[in-house]
């Protein structure tokens, strides 16, 4: 009895909630060892995965937390995790790549939960889907440069969201009006998309170094950034994708009214400034088969359109060279995903269209769009960490380099 009444009490202080920056979770608490949890989809319909929460109380326990098996939660490399309430994360499954390889994909088994050993002084842990990017890091990265603002790079408001939070909007490279060539990129038009944006952070640090291709930013290119289409969701915590009616990367058709105010503000931005080239940057599914052709999730890809086939045959040739004795991610140019095949069929596009086939085919200007599909824990063997991620953006910004100045013959 005093054995129960102890267990009783330990399992009282063990604390589970979503109250951290973009926090999702449903708790629905604990018995034994085992952490009952939910994802909540909110506006977003069944079928997503994202999830991020906080545990307290739990020094020196080993538990087992678990999702309702509606839908798969949990990616290649289990969980990411922080012990310094987000100023560092870590994965719970990190994978030696020599297993890696001779067991094919060697990863991450429990698509429903995961083990967590506390240690005796991890009286708060973080945990999420996968390392999380809001407006903390990408304020972080800019103050780090603060010297060139106003030089080489200029913070602006696109719009106002729906819950009236600012929409950033950041100039980068040359802002004088004399540039050769303008650019826009883009990330979280599905928000918990975090891993892009971490890509896109590395492309403009790429305009912003002192080295030679920095330089040639600086000198010749506008780059025109909004990291966080999607503002409200990135905050908040939502899913993103299958917004009901439809997404912000379902909100780009010419004879209908634009649903999303960042949408809309993007197509009046872009239309007045008439880029030659943009970039949309997005994440897949949670995981996948890196072993299969075409079972996109576990590798770096591009979904080619209709319309864009050639340019991204070329582009990304030249990508995939660079990134070779670049950030060595293993990029293959030959891993893109052909128009009609697996999910990148005319059905998918059902609700609307696309950022980047908007852009290509209807923004005057505009000669070549395309969109990076980055996975959220690993390419192929390789485990993925911010490091990496911003690595494969200089990457582009390097193959963008190369192909601008194609784009404009």
């Amino acid at each position: 009895m005093v054995s129960s009444l102890i267990a009783s009490v330990l399992l009282s202080t063990v604390a589970v909630d979503a109250d951290i920056p973009a926090g999702n979770v449903i708790f629905h608490g604990v018995e034994n060892d085992k952490v009952n949890l939910e994802i909540d989809y909110r506006t977003s319909t069944n079928g997503w995965f994202y999830w991020a929460f906080r545990v307290r109380g739990a020094q020196g326990r080993k538990l087992s937390f678990g999702f309702t098996r509606k839908h798969w939660a949990v990616g290649s490399r289990g969980a990411a995790f922080s012990r310094d309430r987000g100023a560092s994360w870590e994965w719970t499954d990190v994978v030696d790549p020599a297993v890696a390889k001779e067991q094919a994909t060697g990863d991450h088994k429990d698509v429903y939960g995961f083990d967590f050993a506390f240690g005796p002084d991890d009286a708060e842990v973080w945990f999420a889907q996968t390392f999380p990017y809001g407006a903390r890091e990408w304020n972080a990265f800019l103050q780090e440069f603060a010297p060139q603002e106003g030089k080489s790079f200029e913070r602006q408001v696109l719009c106002k969201s729906k819950k009236g939070r600012d929409v950033e909007f950041v100039r980068f490279g040359r802002l004088d009006g004399q540039e050769k060539y303008r650019l826009f990129v883009s990330s979280r038009h599905h928000c918990q998309e975090s891993s892009a944006t971490f890509v896109v952070e590395g492309m403009m640090r790429a305009v912003l170094a002192d080295d030679a291709l920095g330089r040639w930013y600086r000198d010749n290119v506008e780059v025109r950034v909004v990291p966080f289409v999607d503002k409200d969701g990135v905050v908040d915590g939502d899913q993103g994708k299958r917004r009901m009616p439809w997404d912000h990367c379902r909100d780009y058709v010419e004879s209908r009214a634009q649903i999303h105010p960042e949408v809309a503000a993007i197509m009046k931005l872009l239309r007045a400034w008439r880029p030659i080239a943009a970039q949309d940057t997005h994440s897949p599914w949670l995981r996948g088969d890196w072993t299969k052709k075409y079972n996109t999730n576990e590798f770096i890809y591009v979904p080619v359109g209709p319309s864009n086939a050639d340019g991204v045959a070329a582009f990304c040739a030249i990508l995939e060279r660079i990134a070779a004795s670049g950030s060595g991610i293993g990029y293959r140019a030959s891993d893109n995903l052909p128009f009609g095949v697996a999910w990148n069929k005319p059905s998918n596009y059902k609700e609307g269209r696309s950022f980047a086939r908007w852009a290509k085919d209807d923004l005057d200007g505009c000669r070549f769009a395309l969109t990076f599909e980055i996975p959220f824990a690993n390419a192929r063997e390789k485990t993925l960490y911010p490091k990496d991620f911003k690595a494969f953006g200089r990457d582009i910004a390097a193959a963008w380099r190369e192909y601008l100045p194609v784009c404009a013959k």
